[in-house]
C-alpha cells in the first residue's frame, strides 16, 4: 500500500537522466538502522531475491522504503515491527550491459 502511494509521485526519467546514488533497481545500497547495524543490500524484482546474497525483493518493506532515494538521505519507514530511521550511507549501480558495450 506504501509503495503504491510513493508511485503516485514518482517522475519517470531516462537512465542518463538518474543520479547514480539514488536507489533503484539492482542498486547495491548500504544502510544504517538505529541500532547501528550497518547491512549492504540490492534491491531487485521479486523473482531475483536472495536473503542469503542479500538481495531483497522491492516489494518487502524495506525495499519499497529505501527505493527512490538518495546516499546520505534519512528515510522514516512503519515495518511491522514499528517505526525505523534507515541511513543510506552508499549506493552504487550495478553495471548494465550498454555500460559494458560502451566500455568495449
Amino acid at each position: 500500500m506504501k509503495l503504491s502511494e510513493e508511485l503516485q509521485t514518482a517522475h519517470i526519467v531516462d537512465e542518463e537522466e538518474m543520479p547514480s546514488d539514488v536507489i533503484r533497481f539492482n542498486s547495491n545500497a548500504t544502510v544504517a538502522f538505529e541500532s547501528g547495524v550497518e547491512k549492504k543490500i540490492q534491491i531487485v524484482i521479486p523473482m531475483d531475491k536472495d536473503f542469503k546474497n542479500n538481495k531483497i525483493s522491492i516489494l518487502t518493506p524495506l525495499g519499497s522504503a529505501l527505493f527512490g532515494y538518495s546516499k546520505g538521505d534519512t528515510v522514516l519507514w512503519d515495518f511491522p515491527s514499528g517505526k525505523q530511521n534507515i541511513k543510506i550511507i552508499e549506493v552504487e549501480q550495478e553495471a548494465t550491459l550498454k555500460d559494458i558495450d560502451m566500455a568495449i
